[in-house]
């Protein structure tokens, strides 16, 4: 699960090259899940366009599916690393 404790961890888990390649693809929304294992955990990303039913299995799965946008506004927010 995603979450304002775990989300820069989380952005940091991904190449800076693949967010970057995300947020200037053609798609208006992304798709960040946290893989959580007993050793540690990762996270991926990706562009999609929208689909309600996969919002809300991604979102119900404490995942986060938002506008790139919102995304953005959010890494700035984490000070994670410059976009």
């Amino acid at each position: 699960m995603i979450t304002p404790y775990n989300f820069t961890h989380a952005l940091q888990t991904i190449d800076i090259a693949d967010i970057n390649e995300v947020i200037n693809g053609n798609k208006d929304f992304i798709k960040l899940e946290l893989h959580t294992f007993n050793i540690g955990a990762y996270a991926t990303i990706e562009e999609v366009d929208y689909d309600q039913a996969e919002q809300e299995s991604v979102t119900s799965n404490g995942n986060l599916y938002c506008y790139k946008d919102e995304f953005l506004r959010l890494v700035e927010a984490t000070q994670a690393f410059e976009i």
